[in-house]
């Protein structure tokens, strides 16, 4: 939940600025932390096209999210409804089979809410991937690559392993409706962002 001001402001002072580098962005005070801090990025005019098109043009900055990428709102949005829904509670653990960014995603949000967070991926992901989750304070498992129809595939592992954990809750991002639910929302959210930033 946001509060206080934007992360990054569009706004018009800086859209006219005549040099590259200022200072003109409004700040954001998140009184929650990280999560609070997930979305609200910043428009970033396309100078180039801008002006081949006669129109302007701008990009929404996803990857300045804190994780880096468009799924730290996914992350947080899962874990926020397994809240609700009480799947999890203070302390507990989250698992989740991934490949990419979503796993990023949740361990920045468990660190920020105090739960652990368990990953399992393919053995196959770069290194510099999986020494990020660990030190954001994962226990990471890189396995062998199995077809998902195998019983060792990652995601499954990580569905075994969330069900032998008291408190525990397995995010499952490929079939849980929330991450599905979270994108629709987001995207939503996004619109409203572009629209507020774009009349400034």
């Amino acid at each position: 939940m946001l509060t206080g001001k934007r992360l990054f402001s569009t706004g018009s002072r800086l859209l006219k600025s005549s040099t590259s580098y200022n200072y003109d962005f409004t700040g954001l005070i998140s009184q929650t932390g990280l999560p609070g801090s997930v979305g609200n990025t910043p428009l970033l005019k396309l100078n180039k096209l801008s002006k081949q098109t006669g129109r302007n043009i701008f990009a929404k900055a996803e990857w300045m999210n804190p994780g880096g990428s468009v799924k730290d709102r996914a992350a947080l949005f899962i874990i926020e409804q397994a809240e609700k829904k009480g799947l999890i509670k203070p302390g507990g653990t989250i698992v989740e089979g991934t490949a990419g960014n979503t796993g990023i995603g949740l361990a920045h949000v468990c660190r920020a809410k105090g739960y652990k967070c368990i990953i399992y991926m393919p053995n196959t992901q770069a290194p510099s991937k999986i020494q990020t989750l660990k030190l954001l304070g994962c226990e990471v498992n890189p396995v062998p690559v199995v077809p998902f129809t195998d019983p060792q595939n990652f995601n499954h592992l990580a569905k075994r392993r969330a069900e032998s954990l008291e408190n525990a809750y397995w995010t499952n991002q490929f079939d849980n409706l929330d991450n599905r639910q979270a994108h629709i929302e987001w995207y939503l959210g996004r619109y409203h962002q572009i629209f507020e930033d774009s009349r400034s």
